[in-house]
Formats: structure tokens, sequence, C-alpha cells
């Protein structure tokens, strides 16, 4: 039987507030009556919405996804700039979110992915699944930047946005430890060299002329 709208707003709600409570606790630290209790959903009524936590889980991180895919979208569509400037533009972003204290900023594979990905094999898979649908936006985003001249041309665009994605993923995690504005100002500026077409000082995928 489908949702009725009603319900269809509350599962939204449960999600929404899911988000940045997961972002501050990690997902085992979330209780269930943590998230009731922020979405002012009346407690004993999960399961009412929800299966399983980690249905739930994987419904959270597919949100999270497609609100991510989305910011994607919103840099890459602005018909002003050149490629570089909307990738630049796009990166910058994720480089004020790791800085802002504001938990729904955050991507939640940055936050959960290691923790998740030893519990839950569904869980791990929608991660899987949403990293390659935001790599794909940004190898369109890199072909349109070498189209229009704006980014050195590339063997295989895919496997350089791959590869950045990964590489912020883990400037984000390595911020989180040291807490050093700098590193994030440096992988911004490796990031543009990458799609200049130059060799930076660490082992990166290059984009080649």
């Amino acid at each position: 039987m489908a949702a009725t709208p009603m319900q269809a707003t509350t599962r939204l709600r449960l999600l929404e507030q899911a988000w940045p409570l997961i972002a501050q606790k990690g997902f085992a630290n979330t209780s269930i009556n943590d998230v009731l209790e922020a979405a002012h959903v009346p407690k004993g009524s999960f399961y009412y919405y929800f299966s399983s936590k980690d249905i739930f889980g994987q419904e959270v991180l597919q949100y999270n996804m497609r609100e991510h895919a989305d910011a994607i979208r919103m840099f890459l569509s602005r018909p002003h700039l050149t490629g570089m400037e909307r990738m630049m533009a796009y990166w910058s972003s994720w480089a004020e979110r790791e800085s802002n204290p504001d938990p729904r900023q955050k991507c939640l594979i940055v936050k959960i992915g290691s923790e998740v990905s030893e519990l839950s094999d569904g869980m791990r898979v929608v991660m899987e699944r949403g990293i390659d649908m935001l790599v794909a936006l940004l190898d369109g985003g890199i072909r349109a930047g070498v189209n229009d001249g704006s980014i050195c041309p590339v063997i295989e665009p895919a496997h350089v946005a791959r590869e950045l994605f990964h590489y912020w993923l883990g400037n984000a995690v390595a911020f989180k430890i040291h807490r050093n504005p700098p590193r994030l100002i440096r992988a911004l500026d490796i990031t543009r060299t990458i799609l200049l077409g130059l060799r930076p000082e660490q082992d990166m995928p290059v984009a080649v002329p």
C-alpha cells in the first residue's frame, strides 16, 4: 500500500532530522529515540515508517547523497562560468562545508563511511552507488571544461573525477583529525593544478595534455 501524504511527510522529517544527529554522533551512537525526539514523532512509532534501523540508515544515506548530487548539479549548471570555474566552485564549497560547524553541511560518508561499512553491507552498497552517481556528475563537469578549453584534456575524465573525489574524502577525514584549515587550501591548489594538466608534488591523478 502506498504511503499517505502525511506518512510520506513524517518519513521525510525523520530522514532530515537524522542527518545532523548522525553527522555529530555517528550512526551507532544515534538512537532511534534520538531521531524520534528531534523530529517530534511519538516514541514507539518508528517501525511504522521503517522496518529496521539498518534500512533507515540506508535511506538517510540515500537522502544525503541526493542532496549532494543536487549541489553538484547546481554548481555545474552555472552558464556564466567556465568548466574549470564550476568545478573549483564545487570543491571550494566542500572546503567551506568542512569548516562549517553546522552538522547538516557535512557529507555523511566522511563521518560514518568506515563505521557502517563494517556493520552493514546494505549501507556500504548505498554509499558505493552514491559515490558512483557523484563521480559521474563530476566526470561530466570535467568533460565540459575540456570542451570549453578551461580544463586540460585528460585521457580518462571519469578516472580523474573518481580519484579527486576520493582525495577530498581523505582530506575531509584528515581535517577532522588535525583541524588544520591550510590543508583544505592546499587541497584546492592541488585540485586546480591537476585540472590544469600540471603535476602536483604528491602522487595524484594528473590531467594529461
